[in-house]
């Protein structure tokens, strides 16, 4: 058994290779770093923060929010798969790191599967629409998904917050135009990645209908969620919508950040015309 001890901040996501983008009414994350673990003792990593070790570190803590016996089984699963090999003193990344993002332990998928099946079919149907969004979302993005009257879904959000089951209350996510909408969390980050695994070929139909249902919420401000449409309409398969939504994405960053993050991004829009 290997286990990984580490205290740091949050860091970064990126989605598809994208730049994080603040503002999202949901929040998929994707941590990713550089490949190489330090071993220290018989199987402590004790890991500098300037180190390349530093980086699988905070992917392991970010897949797990720094819960440790998550971290152990997690990192135990990364041995088990060979993504974790020794190599003389070190514990040698030999896959891309970005596998980390996707290591959900079998232990912990099927207690994942034995706390949903005790929910209300509406409940798991909630959860099901709610995972594919990451780790944070609003009740409009669940109830567009599901075609149900927003404040059904607040409601049952709310019952599940306060029986401490999956989620739990975030901050209010505030609109351009000033509208305040309810927002909710999943209370750890490994249930939305189990619970997504379970979600049926409908997934390419939820996308579209999400990202339909922004469009058409957002009208002529789309451009500060282009980034988040594209992302929806990419996971849809409808890729003309997703190419035009990243190359407004390039044109603002361009605007905003300079040459380099719009390179970034047009870049992603060849990605996904190549991928088609």
């Amino acid at each position: 058994m290997l286990a990984v001890s580490v205290r740091m901040k949050s860091s970064a996501v990126s989605v598809s290779g994208w730049s994080a983008l603040a503002g999202w009414e949901d929040a998929p994350s994707n941590p990713s770093g550089v490949p190489l673990l330090k071993k220290k003792g018989s199987a402590q990593a004790g890991v500098a923060s300037h180190t390349p070790a530093a980086t699988v570190a905070r992917a392991v803590h970010q897949r797990t929010d720094g819960n440790p016996l998550f971290m152990v089984r997690v990192v135990d699963e990364l041995v088990a798969l060979r993504v974790l090999e020794p190599e003389d003193d070190r514990w040698r990344l030999r896959r891309p790191v970005e596998e980390i993002a996707g290591a959900v332990p079998e232990s912990l998928r099927q207690l994942v599967e034995v706390q949903i099946a005790r929910l209300e079919p509406d409940a798991q149907r909630l959860l099901d629409v709610a995972s594919m969004l990451g780790n944070g979302f609003t009740i409009g993005s669940v109830a567009a998904g599901l075609g149900v009257d927003p404040l059904a879904i607040e409601g049952r959000c709310d019952a599940l917050a306060r029986q401490g089951q999956f989620l739990s209350a975030a901050p209010l996510f505030v609109r351009p135009d000033g509208t305040k909408v309810a927002r909710y969390r999943f209370t750890h980050s490994l249930y939305p990645h189990a619970i997504a695994e379970q979600v049926p070929s409908r997934r390419l139909r939820l996308h579209q209908r999400i990202g339909e249902w922004l469009e058409q919420t957002y009208g002529v401000q789309t451009a500060v969620i282009s980034a988040h449409l594209a992302w929806h309409f990419e996971e849809a398969g409808d890729y003309q919508r997703a190419i035009r939504y990243l190359i407004l994405t390039a044109r603002n960053a361009i605007l905003t950040a300079g040459n380099a993050a719009g390179r970034c991004a047009y870049g992603d829009a060849i990605r996904v015309l190549r991928g088609r």
